[in-house]
């Protein structure tokens, strides 16, 4: 059942006295040292993760994002948030401690990518279009499933984020000089 704030608590592994009105949370904008860091593996599946994550969500969802990953709100651990495409439906999948197993097709899959934590910049990129992923639902049960095309590509991007990458780390200075200013700006 959807609550009035668009979020399905059961697909999301989430019941009860855990459940509370999501908060929606400050998404640091690049070049925050908080996207920088590496994040830690989740080891406790408690009531204040379940908690965090239906605040990303929340979050992630009012931003209209296809990603949110734990950094970009200063949630050190290794949790991404993905608005999972199906056919021609989304909805809003958590991995928690999610590692590529294997790139399952390594055919590139061109998309044009954005960034909540980098607001106004997209840049046409590719990414290998199939991934097999390892991760744990909210409950803490591993699970190991194939993406592919947009959902491999969003998955790729968000598990940089755990890594402590942002996609426009590899631009050019001057590039990167201009992003820092639009930003900037969008912010006041």
């Amino acid at each position: 059942m959807i609550d009035q704030y668009g979020l399905d608590y059961k697909m999301l592994g989430i019941s009860g006295a855990e459940r509370l009105a999501p908060d929606r949370l400050t998404i640091f904008t690049w070049p925050d040292p908080h996207l920088s860091e590496k994040t830690i593996d989740v080891t406790v599946f408690d009531g204040y993760l379940k908690n965090t994550i239906a605040n990303m969500v929340y979050t992630m969802l009012q931003n209209n994002g296809l990603g949110l990953a734990g950094p970009q709100v200063g949630f050190m651990q290794n949790v991404v948030i993905i608005n999972k495409e199906f056919n021609g439906d989304y909805f809003p999948m958590v991995l928690i401690n999610p590692k590529i197993e294997e790139i399952s097709f390594k055919e590139s899959f061109p998309m044009r990518e954005g960034c909540l934590s980098v607001p106004g910049y997209f840049e046409d990129r590719e990414r290998p279009s199939g991934v097999i992923v390892s991760y744990y639902n909210t409950k803490g049960k591993e699970t190991i499933e194939e993406f592919r095309n947009q959902n491999a590509f969003v998955i790729q991007h968000e598990i940089d984020h755990l890594h402590g990458k942002v996609f426009v780390d590899h631009l050019s200075k001057l590039k990167l000089k201009r992003i820092i200013k639009k930003t900037l700006k969008k912010k006041h």
